[in-house]
This record gives C-alpha cells, structure tokens and sequence, in this order.
C-alpha cells in the first residue's frame, strides 16, 4: 500500500548513483518502516514527506516536512532548505543507505534505505526492499532500456540459492 503512494509521489525521480556517469544520488529512500521519505530528482532538488497510515479508514496520507536542493561534497549529502536555507546533512555510506547526521524527524546515526533506484535516463535501475535494516524479499536490477538483468531474493539481509 506505501508502495502504490510512494511510486505516485517518485514519478520523475533518478537514481542513486555515486560516480559522474551515473548522474549523482538520485532516488527514494524510506525510514523506519516508510514512515519518513525522502526523495531526491533531478536536477538536485529533495522533498522529505512524513507518512501516516491510518488503521480505521486503511488510508496513507503524505505531509511535507522540507523541501530544497541538495548537493554531494564528497561522503555528505546536504540538504538546503527553501526558503530559511538551514542545512541538513546525510552521510553517504552505500547507494542503498544514507546515515542521518542532522535531519528534521529523523535521530543521528539513523539509517534511510533505497528501495528504488533509477538510471539518468529515467529507466528504473534497481528496486527491492528491506526488514530491519537488511535486504529482505526479492531485488530486482534492469539494464538502462528496462530489460531484468538480474533477480536475487534475500531473507533477513542473507541471498538465498
């Protein structure tokens, strides 16, 4: 159900890529059980949403909690705020995660996960998904024209045969 309003919510996005043929840190990335979401698109501009999931009507609603751009200086990501211009910053560990360092909703050291990521071209590069931290379920990668080059399934972060 997150999935269906995030995929909504990522139309136009690029992937996460960290080398210059590859176009930057571009992507959708989820915290905590897809309570939070920031998404980065292209040309360097972020929007961190805050999701509710309501039991009784089995709704998702979105709040926006930050919008602005954003820039990579070497394992940082920062963010600017529009209009106030504060700063918020994420540590590059992996194309797959970003360690917050000074976040709005989101404590120090906290980790942010990929679950869909693009290639400049806008063809999705990589989708899967994650359980307490790790690779859980089934990842799939695409070549730039779309084509599956690739399948893995993971349980608890470990590949299975």
């Amino acid at each position: 159900m997150y999935r269906v309003l995030l995929l909504i919510l990522w139309a136009g996005m690029v992937s996460p890529g960290f080398t210059q043929a590859q176009s930057g840190p571009f992507g959708s990335y989820v915290y905590e059980d897809e309570k939070i979401t920031l998404l980065l698109s292209a040309p360097n501009h972020y929007t961190l949403f805050g999701m509710e999931y309501s039991k009784r009507s089995g709704t998702v609603s979105s709040k926006e909690i930050s919008r602005g751009t954003f820039s990579v200086k070497q394992e940082e990501l920062i963010l600017e705020e529009f209009p106030s211009r504060s700063e918020m910053v994420l540590h590059i560990q992996s194309p797959y995660q970003l360690q917050a360092v000074k976040l709005k909703a989101i404590e120090e050291g906290e980790l942010l996960h990929a679950w869909e990521m693009s290639y400049a071209n806008g063809e999705t590069r990589m989708e899967g998904g994650w359980k307490k931290g790790k690779k859980h379920g089934t990842w799939i990668y695409f070549d730039e024209e779309g084509n599956v080059t690739k399948s893995e399934k993971y349980r608890k972060g470990k590949l299975l045969d």
